[in-house]
């Protein structure tokens, strides 16, 4: 039995890796959404993503935990995330076009 690998942004898993090879090959639908992230959580970014927003190719059915997954920040520094413009838990299945925001921690005096 092969292991599988989660996919990451910059790669998707490969299709035999999950069926074996010499099997039809599953078609993945890919979706774009735009994510922006806030405030101390823009230090896992490359600098050309930190500082605006971005798109992002998805498989359909992602969801947040899924798009916080791929573009490598730490969960447990995510708080609070919003798709366009509503706060939304991280199990909220995503759709093509969504804007998400995600935020850590916010504190304030």
């Amino acid at each position: 039995m092969r292991s599988w690998t989660p996919f990451t942004a910059t790669r998707l898993p490969d299709c035999d890796s999950l069926i074996g090879g010499g099997h039809a090959r599953p078609r993945f639908h890919l979706m774009h959404v735009s994510v922006r992230v806030f405030a101390t959580l823009k230090r896992y970014l490359p600098e050309e993503r930190a500082n605006h927003a971005f798109d992002l190719e998805v498989p359909d059915g992602a969801t947040l935990d899924d798009v916080v997954r791929m573009i490598g920040l730490p969960a447990a520094e995510v708080k609070v995330t919003f798709v366009n413009g509503r706060a939304e838990a991280l199990s909220h299945v995503l759709h093509e076009g969504d804007e998400i925001g995600i935020f850590p921690p916010l504190g304030g005096g």
